[in-house]
């Protein structure tokens, strides 16, 4: 499960039950979630940038329950301006009936994305949450359990991928772990 998954049931939790706290009397759980495509256009990448690898994305899960909303947002940027997220927030609640003090809006802080990229970034933040509400459904709470690999070791480089190899929590690696680790720098 990656950190965003986590930070995205965590939150979904949160807002659950801040919902349903705020309900004057039992109601069920409504859920709905989106996304919407980011990604600047390769004409519009920065000069150091090579080209598009993976794509970006603004998320939302919109709840609701006993008529109250609430929403979680998470857009694949660096960091967000203020502005930016001022207009998406205002727009949000005037538009969708989200209060602010209901709503998380928070980037990813990626690297790879460049900044500033978008002038219509709260259009698309918004556009989001818009897509969200559209498909809210009955819904349940639920959770599971995993291993989830937070972080990589920059030091080594896996011969295959040529990429940085993932770290492994403790008691995850064993005998029987499924990868070998790589031999190189660092080893």
């Amino acid at each position: 499960m990656t950190f965003r998954k986590v930070l995205f049931s965590a939150g979904a939790l949160w807002l659950a039950s801040l919902a349903a706290g705020q309900a004057q009397q039992a109601s069920p759980l409504m859920a709905g979630a989106a996304k919407v495509d980011i990604t600047p256009a390769p004409g519009d990448l920065p000069p150091n940038f090579e080209g598009i690898l993976d794509h970006l994305y603004a998320r939302a899960i919109v709840l609701e329950s006993g008529g109250t909303r609430a929403a979680l947002v998470s857009v694949d940027i660096g960091g967000m301006s203020e502005d930016v997220w001022r207009s998406a927030t205002r727009r949000i609640e005037r538009e969708f009936g989200i209060p602010t003090e209901n709503l998380m809006l928070t980037a990813t802080h990626t690297h790879s994305a460049p900044f500033n990229a978008r002038t219509d970034l709260a259009d698309l933040i918004v556009d989001s949450v818009g897509a969200a509400s559209a498909r809210v459904r009955p819904a349940q709470v639920g959770y599971g359990t995993g291993v989830s690999y937070l972080n990589v070791n920059r030091n080594i480089i896996d011969p295959d991928t040529r990429r940085w190899w993932p770290a492994r929590s403790r008691r995850s690696v064993g005998a029987g772990s499924p990868r070998r680790r790589p031999r190189g720098r660092g080893s």
